[in-house]
């Protein structure tokens, strides 16, 4: 094991531990990320600028000042990861607080802070996010849920970057590459534009981040085999594009590994809750533009692929720990304009979500509870499941939560566009209206949910910013506040 004696062997060029958050000195300007604790493990991330043939010395402590060295080694940036550094950092205690950072040549990383998971705990709190389009504005909700300390991991449910032109979506920052990103030359400037800002950096160096990829990853609206936003005439074959998407993606967030083709994974956080993280994207069948289209009713299409579905659906019938978190990246409740058609969220592949919602329903009816998280709205939802929707609606299941099987919370955007109209807004009341399943909504502000879980409830506090087109302290505003008990799924204010 490194020492810190060692660790420290060389000079340092700028401060010894640096602040959370802050841009880290020389070589580390992408900071430093954490992901994927477990009870004994946790994946450390940087990324070194410039070339080396050193490799990179990384150190944990319980201790800020690094005093207290509980692990430590060095592992290889190379040109083939694009510079990029990854350990998994096994051994450690679970649901304990650790610091670490990264030295190479006498320059040292910020420090970052990350947490294992717990075995046995009597309370969980995630940050929810999504849709973080750089050219859109500054990342404030990154920012708030960095300055906190009672986050235990952040789950980002998708469109971590963006991949447009500079001013093709959003002109309140210009991107890099000012080009869309089509080569893999192209999607790592971007990661790496995107580990410099300020926000993003505070967070990763503060909170440990489980993230599941959506469209904008590779382009809008992708599917296997194409993509919304992609011309083959002019971008080349897209089974390019997609592999330097997601190999770039995999190099530049805190997942083990470098080969990964799916996001799809299950991860514990000992007897209060497991999560299943969804890959809705690399496999899903071509999206269906319109109502009428034959092949909606078509029990074959699929949103996510057949070993993702069968392993999620082996999960929720193992019930031992008291919450499942089924994480995906997109709306899984019937859409509220019902004689409209959005094909990229779950109403377009109704099939597969029956047989997921039986599931839930099963798991329902033999003491399970479930709670499925997602994003790609651009705005804050909170609804009610029902495997039989109109059974739900005809027996009042908006006041007793009769027909309810689980709940369901949707994080606005971090900073991308957000849908016209309020709570005041005649949208409002046409969707509240029609769908009384939709507990909750909100169609203006950007900003993130915190999901607390304990052994009996879970609770839904969305915070969200009125402004994302100017740098600010952070500040949030709550939203609402919205409870579900475990015993019968249904939200209430």
């Amino acid at each position: 094991m490194l020492s810190r004696r060692q660790f420290l062997e060389l000079p340092v060029a700028g401060a010894l531990v640096g602040c959370l958050g802050d841009e880290g000195p020389g070589r580390f300007s992408c900071g430093v990320a954490s992901g994927d604790p477990t009870q004994t493990s946790v994946v450390l991330w940087t990324r070194i600028d410039g070339e080396t043939d050193e490799a990179v010395k990384w150190i944990v402590a319980t201790d800020p000042e690094l005093q207290n060295v509980v692990a430590g080694g060095a592992t290889d940036a190379i040109e083939e990861h694009d510079w990029c550094a990854k350990v998994v950092v096994d051994g450690l205690d679970p649901d304990t607080e650790y610091f670490y950072g990264f030295r190479l040549n006498g320059e040292q990383s910020i420090i970052g802070r990350t947490r294992t998971a717990p075995i046995q705990r009597e309370q969980l709190r995630f940050a929810l996010v999504s849709c973080a389009s750089f050219a859109w504005g500054y990342f404030h909700s990154y920012r708030h849920i960095a300055q906190r300390t009672d986050i235990d991991a952040v789950l980002h449910v998708g469109d971590y970057i963006y991949e447009y032109r500079t001013g093709r979506y959003g002109k309140e920052r210009a991107c890099e590459p000012p080009t869309e990103t089509v080569t893999l030359a192209d999607y790592r400037e971007r990661y790496r534009q995107y580990h410099r800002d300020p926000d993003l950096g505070a967070m990763h160096a503060a909170h440990p981040m489980i993230a599941i990829w959506d469209d904008h990853e590779i382009a809008n609206n992708a599917w296997a085999n194409g993509a919304a936003n992609h011309d083959p005439a002019t971008q080349g074959d897209f089974a390019d594009r997609k592999e330097a998407a997601l190999r770039a993606n995999i190099e530049y967030l805190p997942v083990a590994g470098w080969d990964q083709r799916t996001c799809a994974r299950t991860l514990s956080f000992g007897s209060l809750a497991s999560l299943r993280m969804c890959d809705t994207r690399t496999m899903r069948d071509q999206q269906l533009l319109n109502a009428d289209d034959p092949a909606l009713k078509l029990g074959d299409r699929k949103m996510i692929g057949a070993e993702d579905e069968a392993a999620t659906l082996a999960w929720l019938a193992n019930r031992t720990p008291r919450w499942s978190l089924l994480v995906q990246t997109t709306m899984f409740a019937q859409r509220p304009h019902d004689d409209e058609l959005s094909g990229d969220l779950w109403d377009g592949y109704p099939a597969q979500r029956d047989t997921l919602l039986a599931a839930i329903g099963d798991a329902h009816a033999a003491g399970g509870a479930v709670v499925v998280l997602g994003g790609d709205l651009h705005s804050s939802w909170a609804n009610d499941l029902a495997v039989d929707l109109p059974a739900y609606i005809a027996a009042g299941g908006s006041v007793s939560g009769e027909g309810c099987v689980a709940v369901e919370l949707i994080a606005s955007a971090i900073t991308s566009e957000a849908p016209s109209g309020s709570s005041n807004d005649p949208q409002y009341a046409t969707i509240a209206a029609r769908s009384p399943h939709v507990r909750f909504v909100e169609l203006t502000q950007r900003g993130y949910i915190d999901v607390s879980l304990d052994e009996t409830d879970v609770t839904a506090t969305i915070l969200l910013s009125p402004s994302v087109s100017r740098r600010a302290d952070g500040q949030h505003t709550i939203a609402a506040v919205l409870v579900s008990q475990r015993d019968k799924p249904h939200w209430k204010r």
